[in-house]
């Protein structure tokens, strides 16, 4: 039974050393045991630079978003003010209105001398203005000192990239599903890219540390929970900090869930592997394996967050969407708990996603924005669309705070959305 005593040591080590503080240097009788321990330990630091790595971009993009903001917040100024500065320069004496720059050749003395020397029009050199030169459709009828820029963009390396990140593929000719921008799905595989970096970096690919592997797959899996559950909020402050569209934030919600499901089988998986190779030679049943608390307790977060995202798929939701956020609320909550339980290194990663599910549900969609209006519902032709008339009316505006968002009765813009309850 030493093979299965020294794996439960390392399963004791686990759960009960969990802070970032262990010395992994402490000897420890059996080297074995040593190595596991050491490659745990790497991971519960390692992680902590994936968190500095997300808020770090999240800090870029929304240090990008405002400065872009506050650009064109200044040219709008600056146009607004030229504007105003043109309108007052025709207030005064016609004489004393300043010319246009291309106007050097033709002074005003020149225009009035050629107005009032007669009456006809063949007489000075003034009519036509530089008729010697080469004209086309583009030319301008009245002479400027400069040329005018082409009214279609030029086509630079930026604009190129720009409009190729823009684009958006057709659907999928098997599956029909819509694809999002290039940038979005750039994004999406780089996010990818990143965690499948944390899983496997530093690792030994050998059986006898399938138990670290593991363990690094369930440590990723609890270090993503705060952002699948700042990305699902309804009110967030990702979208006023970044500027993005809840659609787009909700699409990179689906992707971490789906992300994070293959995670949990993973970590599953790599479990059953470690037993398989390095316990059940010693006589440790899978049933006596699997009825271990702590395997116990993660066994069932498991099976809730499988069932999570099934129920989430497209086909169930569309089909049965009632029974889809039933499962969607009560799921989540059974999985938290068991996770909270199943080991401490994922109490503070658990606490903090389930601070932003309560807040976002009681505080901001209750309590903050809620708006109670009579509605009329009425079936489209296709017998699927319903369209819901009802008339809003536009209260005295306040100022909102743009991370709490807005009420209907504050008026909307472009992008905006509303969230529909029916009692």
């Amino acid at each position: 039974m030493e093979e299965s005593e020294w794996l439960q040591d390392v399963l004791r080590f686990s759960i009960k050393d969990s802070s970032y503080t262990i010395n992994a240097d402490e000897p420890h009788p059996n080297p074995r045991v040593r190595k596991l321990v050491e490659g745990i330990v790497f991971s519960r630091r390692f992680i902590l630079t994936y968190h500095a790595i997300i808020l770090g971009i999240i800090l870029v993009l929304s240090a990008t978003h405002w400065t872009n903001k506050l650009i064109r917040w200044r040219r709008r100024r600056t146009t607004k003010l030229l504007l105003l500065g043109a309108e007052s320069e025709y207030d005064g004496d016609a004489k004393t209105v300043t010319p246009y720059p291309g106007m050097d050749e033709i002074t005003i003395g020149e225009i009035e001398g050629s107005s009032s020397s007669g009456s006809s029009t063949l007489e000075g050199t003034l009519s036509p203005p530089q008729k010697d030169l080469d004209s086309s459709e583009e030319t301008p009828l009245l002479h400027q000192g400069h040329v005018l820029q082409p009214l279609y963009p030029r086509r630079t390396i930026i604009s190129l990239i720009r409009a190729y990140l823009m684009y958006q593929p057709r659907p999928t000719p098997i599956f029909k599903k819509v694809l999002p921008s290039n940038g979005t799905s750039l994004a999406l595989l780089a996010f990818v890219g990143l965690n499948v970096f944390y899983m496997f970096f530093h690792i030994n690919f050998t059986m006898f540390e399938t138990f670290v592997l593991a363990d690094r797959f369930g440590l990723l899996f609890v270090a993503n929970l705060p952002y699948l559950y700042i990305l699902a909020a309804k009110n967030q402050p990702l979208k006023f900090l970044m500027g993005q569209s809840y659609e787009s934030l909700n699409l990179i919600h689906r992707r971490l869930g789906e992300l994070l499901c293959l995670d949990a089988l993973l970590h599953f998986g790599g479990m059953v592997v470690a037993w398989y190779e390095i316990i059940r030679p010693n006589g440790f049943g899978l049933i006596r394996f699997l009825l271990l608390k702590m395997t116990f307790l993660g066994l069932v977060a498991f099976i809730s967050y499988e069932l999570l995202y099934f129920t989430s798929l497209a086909s169930f939701r569309q089909r049965w969407y009632e029974l889809f956020l039933g499962f969607h609320i009560i799921l989540q909550v059974v999985a938290l708990v068991f996770v909270f339980f199943h080991h401490s290194a994922a109490r503070p990663y658990v606490g903090v996603s389930l601070a932003i599910f309560l807040i976002d549900r009681l505080v901001y969609r209750i309590g903050a924005k809620s708006t109670t209006v009579e509605a009329k519902a009425t079936i489209m032709e296709d017998d699927e669309t319903v369209k819901l008339s009802t008339n809003i009316t536009i209260q005295h505006p306040r100022r909102y705070p743009g991370i709490l968002g807005k009420p209907i009765t504050a008026g909307w813009l472009a992008t905006d959305h509303i969230f529909i309850t029916i009692p």
